[in-house]
Order: structure tokens, then C-alpha cells, then sequence
């Protein structure tokens, strides 16, 4: 088994490794971030006679950033599954356990199946109840429920890519993940125009269409992947001959998996709340759901990154390599860091231009261009954070980055913004981000640091009693 894909996380220099596992994911998460940027402006040109009569060209886009918390809770629950089965493959493999591996893949899909059965019924009877809780304007409403209806109750394709692709970035394979998003993306990129306003025999469709052109492209993406693991060999197998449902691979997943699901859906929840809390602030809700939407072209590289930086501490915490566990948190820290400042930088220097690509007023675009630059200085101190949650979760502690992430997210972010809010109006609540993730890297740095000790101190220990111990002369 040494030529297997997966023993180059034992091997290859640490700097390389990292570069060699998550440039792909860093590229495919990029086109990902520009789809959701061109997505947005595409929308933004949209509008109809009499949206325009009514003074309300700006409904379509409007719409589209109140649909986006919804949305972004199917992507939180299709990650956890994927990560889950990712964090405790990666480990099997660590240990050289690949028939658990193999097993631990069939329950991921099994679970992937089921959740996105489920979301058909969360898209239909949940969609017009989360528009109707920003908005009275029936016309918004209209164009949400229509546009989350189809995105949600038709997730099923992204749940089976995203764990498959997950199931694979556990072997070290990084390559297909990566053309799967960038065939999912590009689809839809090149959908959208002729879906939103018509092309030749396609009629306009308008919101509709871009929640179509979504579908399509998840669709894709999951057929290439599915694909590649029918047809290539791969250092783990899936299939469903025999197969029986059993807690302990069920449990592995959702151990690591529930709280991943918890801790990305607080980034739902919290933007909720947030768009809650300053709905009555013409243009507020629009600039932060512009800003959620370019933000992503900075955050999204670093995810990818963290795509390959979590097979890879998995597999050192499961062999007990406590030197290249750490040389991987530190060099990813770095890495991670380095991203979002260049980020920030940008939003410092040229935020103005990036929001008028969505025609906003002279009044929003005042209000975003003071958000983008305050928000940015948040940017670095987040490295810490998500750096830190993907080693909780390669050691299988998902429960202590969910801690953490609750914390960062209803306990300092939410609580700020309504303090903030309160004292100083809106004009102050841009600067809840850096007050919420300063907090977290100042109070959780100690007890990371504590806990991945202690979790290498007992895996040793497990190893070492698993050796075979020398026999005494007689």
C-alpha cells in the first residue's frame, strides 16, 4: 500500500505538500468566488418595465441577498457530511485502516442521499417564510421564494459532489474536486446571461434562471465526479453490495461532521440576525449582501487551502507525527494570513470602484465604501480562526470548534452589532468584525494551543501501546 496517493502527507517536505494539495482547491474555490460575484451583477442589470416604473430596479438583487443566509445553510450541511467523512477517512489512512475508510465513505453518501431528500422539503415549505421575515414588499418575497425553491429543493446534486469530492481530498486527490467545482462554475457562468435575460430559443427568465443555472451547474459538477469515481482508481471504494447501516461509522462522521454543519450555519444564523437588526437602514442589507458576495473572492482561496491543509493534519494526528501536525498548522496560519492581507489591502485602496460594478446610488455607495474599509481590518486577525477550527476538526474535536465558533458568532459578533448599533448607528457596526475575531484569536490561542498538546500526548500514548514490545531473555 505505500504507492498509495495518500502517502505523500507522510513524506513530502511540509511547504510543498501543503502547495501541492491545495492549489487546486485554491484555484476551483477562486472560480467559485467569481461566480458568485458575476452571479450578483448579472442580477443587479436585471430588470423589467415595470419594476422600473415603480422605482424598484434594484428588487432582483435585493431579493437575491436576503435568499443568501437560506442558501448558504444547505452548503453548511453538504460540508458537514463532506468533512466529516474527510477528517475520519484521512485518519483511517493515517492508521492504515482502509477497509474503515472504505466503509466510512459508504455512510457519507448514504447520509448525503438522505439530507438532500430532506432539503426538497425544507426548499417548498420554507422558502416564502424566511423572505417574509426582511420584508412586507411582495414583489421581493416573490422573487426570493422563487428563486430558493428551486436552489433548495434541488440541492441533491450538491450534497453527492461535495462529498465525493470531499471523500477524495482525504486521499491526497486534489485534482478532481477541483475540475468538478470548475465545471460546476463555469456552467453556471456561462448560463446565467442566457437564463436571466433569454438567448435565442431560451425565454427570459430572470431570477428564476439563475437559480436554474445554479442547479445545472451543481448537476455538472456532480456527474464529473461521479464519473471519475466509477471509472478511475482511487485509494478508497464505494459500494453499496451489503450494505447495513452501523452507528460507528455514522457516529465517526457526525461527530466531526455536526459541528461543522453548526459552526457554518452560525455563519448563516449570524447574518440573519444581523440583517434583522439593521433592516430599517436604507441600503444597509443591500451593501452587506454585495459585500458578502465580493468578500468571497478573498475568503474563498483560503478555503481552499484549508480543503488541503485538513486531509493532511488528519493523516499526521492519526500516524502521531506531532512535528508535522504543527509545521502544517503553522505554515497554513501563515499562508492563510498572508491571503487576507493582501485582501484587506484591497478593500482599503479600491472599494468604491468594486461597488459600483453593482450600480448602487451615491447613498450606498457612500455607506459601502466606509463598511468595506472598516470590515477589511478584520481580515487578518479571521486567519487565526479558521486556521484553528480545521485542526479541531482533523483531531476529531468538533465539539471544541464549534465552541469556538458559537462563540466568535453569537456571543461577540451579533451582541456587538446591536451595541454598536445602539450607540453610535450604523455608522459603527462595520466595526463588529474585528472586535469579534480579535476576541477569539486573544481568548482561544491559549487553549488551542493546550488542546493540541494534549491530543498528541494521548495518541502517543496509543501508539506506543500498540507496538510489539521487545521479549525478555529468560
Amino acid at each position: 500500500m505505500s504507492t498509495l496517493t495518500s502517502r505523500k502527507m507522510a513524506d513530502m517536505p511540509m511547504g510543498k505538500l501543503i502547495m501541492n494539495m491545495s492549489l487546486p482547491a485554491i484555484l476551483s474555490m477562486l472560480v467559485q468566488a467569481l461566480y458568485s460575484i458575476v452571479d450578483s451583477l448579472y442580477i443587479a442589470r436585471y430588470s423589467t418595465p415595470l419594476l422600473d416604473s415603480l422605482g424598484m430596479s434594484s428588487a432582483p438583487l435585493d431579493a437575491l441577498t436576503i435568499a443568501f443566509p437560506m442558501q448558504m445553510l444547505v452548503i453548511a450541511f453538504a460540508l458537514g457530511i463532506g468533512v466529516g467523512s474527510n477528517a475520519f477517512i484521512s485518519r483511517m489512512l493515517g492508521e492504515k485502516k482502509y477497509d474503515e475508510a472504505n466503509k466510512t465513505a459508504q455512510h457519507g453518501l448514504f447520509l448525503a442521499l438522505l439530507f438532500g431528500l430532506i432539503f426538497i422539503a425544507v426548499g417548498l415549505l420554507a422558502s416564502r417564510p424566511f423572505m417574509e421575515l426582511y420584508t412586507s414588499d411582495p414583489i421581493i418575497i416573490q422573487y426570493g421564494t422563487s428563486y430558493l425553491s428551486i436552489v433548495v429543493c434541488i440541492s441533491m446534486f450538491s450534497f453527492l459532489e461535495i462529498t465525493l469530492a470531499k471523500m477524495l481530498q482525504a486521499t491526497g486527490n486534489m485534482r478532481v474536486p477541483m475540475f468538478a467545482q470548475l465545471i460546476g462554475a463555469i456552467t453556471n457562468i456561462v448560463l446565467d446571461p442566457i437564463l436571466i435575460f433569454g438567448f435565442w430559443i431560451f425565454p427570459e427568465m430572470g431570477i428564476k434562471g439563475a437559480a436554474i443555472a445554479t442547479v445545472i451547474g451543481q448537476g455538472a459538477a456532480f456527474t464529473y465526479v461521479l464519473c471519475m469515481f466509477i471509472f478511475k482508481k482511487h485509494d478508497i471504494s464505494i459500494s453499496f453490495k451489503g450494505f447495513r447501516i452501523r452507528r460507528k461509522y455514522l457516529s465517526a462522521i457526525i461527530r466531526v461532521g455536526l459541528p461543522t454543519t453548526i459552526i457554518n450555519s452560525l455563519t448563516s444564523v449570524s447574518l440573519t440576525l444581523v440583517n434583522l437588526i439593521i433592516k430599517q437602514y436604507a441600503y444597509a442589507i443591500t451593501v452587506l449582501g454585495v459585500y458578502c458576495r465580493v468578500q468571497s473572492f478573498v475568503f474563498m482561496p483560503v478555503f481552499g487551502l484549508m480543503q488541503g491543509a485538513l486531509p493532511i493534519m488528519s493523516y499526521n494526528y492519526g500516524a502521531g507525527n506531532r512535528e508535522r501536525f504543527k509545521k502544517a498548522y503553522i505554515i497554513t496560519l501563515l499562508i492563510s494570513g498572508s491571503i487576507l492581507f493582501a485582501g484587506m489591502i484591497l478593500f482599503l485602496s479600491v472599494p468604491e470602484y468594486i461597488l459600483m460594478l453593482f450600480r448602487l446610488d451615491a447613498e450606498g455607495l457612500a455607506l459601502g465604501v466606509r463598511a468595506f474599509r472598516i470590515i477589511s481590518l478584520s481580515f487578518v486577525p479571521a486567519a487565526f480562526g479558521i486556521t484553528t477550527i480545521i485542526a479541531y476538526q482533523s483531531l476529531g474535536k468538533g465539539f471544541a470548534a464549534l465552541i469556538m465558533s458559537l462563540t466568535r458568532q453569537l456571543v461577540f459578533l451579533v451582541p456587538t452589532v446591536a451595541l454598536l448599533l445602539y450607540l453610535t448607528g450604523i455608522s459603527g457596526i462595520w466595526f463588529s468584525n474585528l472586535i469579534a475575531d480579535s476576541l477569539s484569536a486573544l481568548i482561544f490561542l491559549p487553549i488551542a494551543y493546550a488542546i493540541f498538546k494534549k491530543e498528541f500526548t494521548k495518541r502517543e500514548k496509543v501508539l506506543f501501546n500498540t507496538l510489539p514490545q521487545p521479549v525478555e531473555n529468560q
